[in-house]
């Protein structure tokens, strides 16, 4: 319970700063309120927005207000949209978790037996396929991945559908795509960590009392080589729950990182602050289950 207390505290200073931060940087950016008023705008009419905004105060002073209505989940106003900035994310975020989950099992469920074969089968023609794999999932951008995706799939095939949101076909070519480089990562992590564990004292006494090799591999080392490869999940998890950017963009998908590039564009500060804080939320969230899930894995540790 303190381990879980002194995180949350953590997670509060994270929040203010990373916040500060963009609160900082959105304004440095230029004067919103002669953004908003269409061309031609007298000086008057720019000096009543910004008093209406309260732009005019000093930063300490509009961080402060900004910091008194996050506490109570108000971000702000959307002056594109019109709407609260927490509605906005908020609307947006049951898109970004379907497609956070499909990259998620895409990447486990290619990573996770590759790897493991992988470790295995060392120095075998399945071991390099699936090194090269890896590195390539690795080093081609998402966003290049994506067009390619499109291109073949949805061009020239036309088996799936290439942008929006609707049935579950959508996810597929948008998943790969954001599913591949974590997908490289995790099988790389898995395939070094299992040869490391294999060589340990615990799983040749394994061996030696006659385990079979499957019972081996699932009670011993599996078990106890998870846990990089859950730190990654759990980092990767909180960078895609807080926004895609680019895959959703590629693809036209209405996500949270979609709507946070729109916001960047339009300068719309309310929701950009909304979309910071909910990342940092998510991330700090994240990190600590995986903390977490470690005692489940291993014993041993103890907070």
């Amino acid at each position: 319970m303190i381990y879980l207390l002194h995180r949350l505290a953590h997670t509060v200073v994270i929040l203010f700063g990373v916040t500060l931060l963009v609160f900082i940087l959105i304004r440095l950016s230029g004067d919103p309120a002669a953004l908003y008023l269409p061309e031609g705008a007298t000086e008057v009419q720019i000096a009543a927005l910004r008093e209406r905004l309260g732009l005019e105060q000093p930063l300490h002073v509009q961080y402060g207000s900004f910091v008194s209505r996050m506490v109570r989940g108000d971000f702000g106003i959307s002056l594109w949209h019109r709407r609260p900035a927490l509605d906005l994310v908020l609307e947006r975020l049951p898109a970004t978790i379907e497609l956070t989950l499909v990259s998620l099992l895409f990447a486990m469920v290619i990573a996770v037996p590759a790897g493991v074969f992988s470790a295995v089968w060392r120095n075998s023609a399945f071991d390099a396929a699936a090194r090269i794999v890896a590195l390539l999932g690795l080093s081609i951008p998402n966003f290049w991945l994506g067009i390619m995706l499109i291109l073949v799939f949805s061009v020239n095939l036309r088996l799936l559908p290439a942008f929006g949101r609707g049935d579950a076909t959508h996810l597929i070519l948008p998943g790969i795509a954001l599913g591949s480089a974590a997908a490289g990562t995790i099988m790389r992590l898995v395939r070094s960590n299992v040869l490391e564990t294999m060589h340990l004292d615990y799983v040749r006494t394994a061996r030696a009392k006659g385990l079979p090799e499957y019972m081996i591999l699932s009670k011993h080392v599996l078990r106890n080589s998870a846990i990089p490869a859950l730190t990654f999940t759990g980092l990767q998890l909180g960078y895609l729950l807080s926004g895609s950017i680019v895959t959703e963009t590629v693809f036209g998908y209405p996500g949270v990182g979609r709507l946070a590039v729109q916001a960047i564009n339009n300068r719309d500060f309310a929701v950009v602050q909304a979309f910071v804080a909910f990342a940092a939320i998510i991330f700090a969230l994240a990190n600590m289950l995986v903390d977490l899930l470690y005692t489940l894995l291993d014993p041993r540790i103890r907070y």
